[in-house]
């Protein structure tokens, strides 16, 4: 566990970061979620049969919306995440195009598709997640909103070899970055970060990384 000051510090930067992600406009916002569409479109990372996992926009996050369009026009299949234990941080994910039964709102007010438990997956059945940001820096290291649900859900990456699966790209707008993060021990760090004017490739990225 981190100390007081350190919890402190990270509540104070996710006051910051998420205040400017929430100030960026309606205009900026539409343009940068479909530059950072184009850019993940030209990856190959979007292929077909490819299982990929993506969020329902929340608190002024980057908008996932035209990545998954390209995403399933091109053949690939669709995963959400899916809180499974609240209490405890759990999370797994749950096929976009689950019945209609399934979908309800999590704690979070967030639509999810989790009510049907069979069709949970791990994310180690993934190829791709895309993943929310409160802030990020150059060496990968991701700020969320301090739940640890996707470290949770995403901590036997950290444990895996020379090819790791699934890869980990963070979705964010440039005013996102800040100079340094401190890593804490249950962090997982990314192997890119989509913004609107770039792809930031970290130094965790798998060398099979396109």
């Amino acid at each position: 566990m981190g100390s007081p000051a350190a919890s402190a510090d990270r509540r104070e930067l996710r006051r910051h970061f998420r205040a400017l992600r929430r100030a960026v406009g309606p205009v900026e916002r539409r343009r940068a979620a479909y530059a950072v569409a184009r850019r993940l479109a030209a990856t190959g990372l979007l292929r077909p049969g490819a299982r990929i996992a993506v969020y329902l926009v929340h608190d002024g996050e980057l908008d996932p919306e035209p990545i998954l369009r390209v995403a399933r026009q091109r053949g690939a299949r669709i995963f959400l995440p899916v809180i499974t234990r609240a209490a405890a941080g759990r999370m797994r994910f749950a096929p976009l195009d689950c019945p209609a039964r399934a979908w309800r709102r999590n704690r979070f007010g967030i639509l999810e598709p989790g009510g049907i438990p069979r069709l949970h997956r791990s994310a180690t059945d993934l190829d791709l997640v895309l993943l929310p940001l409160v802030a990020f820096d150059r060496h990968g290291h991701r700020l969320g909103m301090g739940g640890g649900f996707y470290d949770r859900a995403l901590a036997l990456r950290a444990r895996r070899g020379a090819f790791r699966r699934p890869k980990l790209i963070g979705l964010a707008f440039d005013c996102q970055e800040a100079d340094s993060l401190a890593s804490a021990a249950w962090d997982v760090p990314l192997d890119a970060i989509a913004t609107e004017t770039r792809l930031l490739r970290t130094p965790t990225t798998c060398p099979e990384y396109p």
